[in-house]
Formats: C-alpha cells, structure tokens, sequence
C-alpha cells in the first residue's frame, strides 16, 4: 500500500501484481484538499496478476469525499472488435483491478489530474469488456 504526496506530482508509478501470492497492490492518491488542480500522475499496471488474490486497487483516499470522473476504454488489440471495446465511465472513489475476476489487466495505464474538487481519470486496459474488471466503486 502506498500514499502519494503532492510533491509527487508528475511520477510515474508502476504496479506489477504478477506476484504467485494474494498480495493486494493499492495506490491512494493525497486527499483533493491536499491536490490543487494541476497535481498529476500516471498509473501503469505492467504485468498480469500471477495470483487471483493479487489485485490492484487505485483510490481517492476520501471516502464519501472527492471521486475519480472520467473513463476507461476496455479491450485491447487481440480483442478489437466493437463487441469487445467498452468504456467503463468512472464516477466513484475506488477503482479495483480485480484478479478474482480476471488476471489479465497487465498493460494498463491510467492518468488522473486534480481539477480541485475531483480527479480526471482517463486510462486504457486490456481487461476484456464483458468481464466486471476493472470494479468502480466508493
């Protein structure tokens, strides 16, 4: 588990759950009171879970407080048909790469921009539309 600060702003964070063990991966970004507009980061998940207990969580760290807005366009080159593109609008405080449903979400890059009041979230998975992954919620 890890917290950003806000003199992060700009890193690049990388998460790799391929791990063989139920290890749960989770990324809190600085409460939005803490992350004037402009405060930044990039997210990639790099491999697939190796473990269906290996998740990868991504939250607002407020609960009941500031959520992501934005979207997550599902589906990758394998699977490019309109039937498997999907995008998942986001409008909650929790966004969950769940392994239990589906390990393949390796190559995932999300971007998230404070606007002050809320985080633009805008990102690409390769988590096949269809399958309830990535989870949103508060």
């Amino acid at each position: 588990a890890r917290t950003l600060l806000r003199g992060e702003s700009g890193a690049l964070i990388t998460a790799d759950p391929s791990t063989d063990s139920s290890t749960t991966i989770t990324v809190t970004l600085p409460l939005i009171a803490d992350a004037p507009a402009g405060v930044w980061y990039e997210l990639a998940i790099i491999a697939d879970a190796g473990n269906a207990g290996a998740d990868v969580i991504i939250n607002t760290g407020a609960a009941g407080g500031a959520n992501f807005v934005g979207h997550v366009t599902q589906g990758g080159a394998a699977n490019h048909t309109a039937a498997s593109q999907t995008v998942l609008e986001v409008a909650h405080g929790t966004l969950t790469f769940d392994a239990s449903v589906s390990t393949t979400f390796g190559n995932t890059y999300i971007r998230v921009v404070s606007n002050g009041t809320n985080w633009i979230l805008t990102g690409q998975t390769t988590a096949v539309s269809g399958v309830s992954n990535p989870v949103a919620s508060n």
